[in-house]
């Protein structure tokens, strides 16, 4: 079974993948997957091609906050990166998926219907959760300006999209114990006489 798990920035998406990784799902968290295709040589020239020499640090590595300060203030920019990222990031979570025949498999990934991810999956479980609540977290966790942060979540998706195109939805807007607690309901019901 292939569980796809979508939600936008700061909604919860990590605490729900680490709780069905308890559980004894094998997580492919698409975040970290962009994160190794941005040190592909073949990705970095098409992103220096695309943005210039000014998005690498020093070292020659992509610097994150500077593409995404481009990114999240220019729609045209942002589908571009999309362009060059999405295919090797699909391909990858893909193959990682083929190696391995065990029960369960969550896909993260806050992209899962614009990048087609949806297509791979059996189930497609959407976390919401306030957009006041996110701007906090993605503040935090990030340590970026709200600005930025409200950028960030309007780039998405909204909640009520993906909520439409979801199989389920769990609402995380009370504490961590009620979120977890849905999380399990969710998974009782629907994952553990799934395989």
């Amino acid at each position: 079974m292939v569980i796809g798990l979508t939600g936008g920035s700061g909604s919860g998406k990590t605490t729900a993948a680490k709780f069905f990784e308890k559980m004894g799902a094998n997580v492919i968290d698409a975040d970290k997957i962009g994160h190794e295709i941005l040190k592909r040589g073949d990705v970095k020239e098409k992103i220096k091609e695309a943005f210039g020499s000014g998005v690498f640090d020093r070292f020659g590595e992509i610097d994150r906050k500077a593409l995404g300060k481009i990114v999240f203030n220019d729609e045209k920019k942002r589908s571009l990166l999309n362009e060059i990222t999405h295919t090797p990031i699909r391909d990858e979570i893909l193959n990682r998926i083929g190696k391995k025949g065990d029960c369960v498999w969550v896909i993260d990934a806050a992209l899962l219907f614009e990048t087609n991810m949806d297509k791979a999956c059996d189930i497609v479980l959407a976390i919401t959760c306030p957009k006041e609540l996110r701007v906090e977290r993605i503040k935090n966790r990030d340590n970026v300006d709200e600005d930025l942060a409200v950028k960030r979540i309007n780039s998405q998706m909204s909640d009520e999209k993906l909520i439409k195109k979801s199989h389920y939805h769990i609402e995380n807007n009370g504490s961590e114990e009620e979120f977890l607690r849905k999380l399990n309901d969710f998974w009782t019901k629907i994952v553990a006489g799934g395989c």
